[in-house]
């Protein structure tokens, strides 16, 4: 009677063990779940604010390149140098083309530039819908 006792106790504590370890297993893959819902989700936040950024002066349909002033070229310029020399920023590779670009924008851009010029603003995305090349080029 003595090992029947026993058995049932060992019994009792496996049931026990696997019912814990079943919980566990639950709630980690619960946890893990909304951890990464709320990575896209922020993941998609961040990519709309940098977007919204390049964005704010026109949509570029692909075809009519938006017309900015020397100060919004500036502007631009300025956020895509930021954003390439930012180890933490979602768009690190992104380019800069056309006349003006990140590596001349201070040389090139003059108090006439940003007074009296316009330049033609055009942008591309890339396949995770982040902004990864601008062009500017004079009128």
């Amino acid at each position: 009677m003595d090992n029947a006792a026993k058995a049932l106790l060992i019994a009792g504590g496996i049931l026990i063990g696997v019912l814990i370890i079943s919980i566990g297993m639950y709630l980690y893959t619960s946890f893990r779940s909304a951890y990464s819902d709320s990575m896209n989700l922020l993941d998609s936040y961040q990519i709309a604010r940098f977007n919204s950024v390049l964005t704010q002066y026109g949509i570029y349909d692909g075809e009519s390149a938006i017309d900015v002033t020397g100060d919004q070229v500036w502007n631009i310029l300025s956020y895509v140098d930021e954003a390439q020399n930012d180890d933490y920023s979602i768009a690190t590779g992104i380019l800069s083309t056309g006349d003006i670009t990140v590596e001349n924008y201070r040389k090139k851009l003059f108090f006439t530039d940003t007074c009296l010029n316009s330049f033609k603003y055009t942008y591309k995305y890339g396949s995770d819908g982040v902004i990864n090349e601008v062009s500017i080029t004079r009128n």
